[in-house]
């Protein structure tokens, strides 16, 4: 499960900023969550004690972990149940249901930080759903329909960052400065070609909007191979700021969206874990 990020200075505007997963496509679940100096303290289950530096909402990295489960990460209720970072020492109590108590010493840092924007350096639009992975590391992120991207590490060094997808010439961009409490803007560019294998793509991934015109709400229908257990689909106004993810835990199925949504033209995407996409457009009249 997610742990996510909310604005919420307008209560009647709520708006999400972000979301963190430890181990993504593992299900594991998080459980409890406290915030301390602009840190996440969480109880993830079978993941143990997972702190998070939270100083950009929007942006949310992994910085600390202590693995209290002998269990594989997955969607059960194994693990960690509770942490507690309030004591006057710093020390973390934390709970495993089977292992007992656990004392630990925090080393508590911030991340470092890669954001930028990913263009098609043939026609120069912004691409989307690219993988940006910080190499040597296991974090990586997807671009957004604007082709912007935010990820980072918890430790900081000298990285290569390797940008990929389907349909384009994956580049790696060698010796990428990543310091702790600083952000590196990247701003990268693919060489996509004019015939993606996006044709194998969308046998694989399909999304149908009925009707793609309305005026209340609308019906999202989805199919994607059952291979692919980890997949969203996402809202877009037409400025490119996310609206709203919708999970999706079934290869095939059907949501409704609309009802909350003012007059415009939005775009839906559905993406999975390994970057691949497709994305309609609707309009609500």
């Amino acid at each position: 499960s997610f742990i996510t990020s909310y604005d919420v200075s307008d209560i009647t505007d709520i708006k999400e900023l972000g979301r963190f997963q430890s181990h993504p496509g593992s299900d594991v679940i998080a459980h409890n969550t406290y915030w301390l100096n602009n840190y996440l303290i969480n109880a993830y289950y079978r993941d143990g004690v997972v702190i998070v530096d939270a100083t950009f909402p929007d942006n949310m990295i992994e910085v600390g972990y202590y693995d209290t489960s002998p269990f594989e990460p997955a969607g059960m209720f194994n693990g960690c149940w509770g942490v507690d970072p309030y004591l006057p020492s710093g020390t973390i109590i934390a709970s495993d249901i089977e292992e007992g108590l656990f004392i630990l010493e925090p080393d508590y840092h911030r991340a470092a930080y890669l954001e930028g924007s990913i263009t098609d350096e043939i026609n120069g639009g912004a691409v989307v759903g690219a993988k940006v992975e910080i190499m040597a590391t296991s974090d990586f992120t997807t671009s957004v329909f604007t082709g912007d991207f935010k990820t980072g590490t918890g430790e900081e060094g000298i990285y290569d960052v390797r940008i990929s997808k389907a349909g384009c010439y994956t580049k790696i961009y060698p010796d990428i400065p990543l310091i702790a409490e600083e952000k590196y803007i990247l701003e990268a560019s693919l060489a996509c070609t004019l015939i993606v294998s996006a044709e194998d793509m969308v046998q694989e991934l399909f999304i149908e909007v009925f009707p793609n015109v309305f005026q209340t709400n609308t019906a999202i229908k989805f199919q994607l191979p059952a291979s692919y257990q980890h997949a969203v689909i996402q809202l877009y106004d037409i400025g490119g700021n996310k609206l709203d993810t919708y999970p999706v835990t079934h290869s095939y199925g059907e949501i409704r969206i609309g009802d909350a949504l003012e007059s415009g033209i939005y775009f839906i995407q559905l993406i999975n874990d390994e970057g691949l996409f497709v994305t309609t457009r609707v309009i609500k009249s």
